[in-house]
């Protein structure tokens, strides 16, 4: 009997790495090299922003670049994390549930740290690292353990 699955198709797997890559790309040429394509500036609907004063359900005109990286990275690395192996047996479901719960504990250490240790914009940017670090860990921890379990397995 087939059992059901949560897990993305494994054929997601490659996309995910493209987008993370195009992401990691774009993102690098932005905040490095401060390059900002012209052809990203637009007037866009924004349910709040703060420039020079406050504006609620208002257009206003932005360089989309940011939120492009943004969206890159975060859909690539849950692609990503969230693919099946070509093959998914039990020890990767058992991989994938212990992966799941260290990456948890993990992530509570460093939100934990990030409270207490980063004030003003630096907390915002640990706020930003964190739409993609859950599923970065989980997913070089779900690695770790598997490759683990075949070694030994073998």
């Amino acid at each position: 009997m087939k059992r059901f699955s949560l897990l993305l198709p494994h054929g997601f797997r490659l996309p995910g790495f493209v987008l993370l890559i195009a992401g990691s790309v774009f993102g690098i040429m932005h905040f490095m090299f401060d390059i900002k394509p012209k052809f990203l500036t637009m007037k866009v609907y924004a349910i709040y922003s703060e420039y020079l004063g406050d504006k609620y359900f208002h257009f206003i005109r932005d360089n989309m670049s940011e939120e492009l990286v943004g969206v890159l990275m975060v859909l690539g690395i849950w692609l990503v994390a969230l693919s099946r192996e070509k093959v998914e047996t039990e020890e990767m479901a058992a991989a994938r549930s212990q992966a799941f719960v260290i990456s948890g504990y993990l992530q509570l250490f460093l939100l934990v740290f990030a409270l207490l240790l980063t004030y003003g914009i630096a907390f915002l940017y640990m706020s930003m690292l964190y739409l993609i670090l859950p599923p970065a860990l989980y997913y070089v921890i779900f690695r770790i353990i598997a490759r683990r379990k075949v070694v030994v397995a073998e």
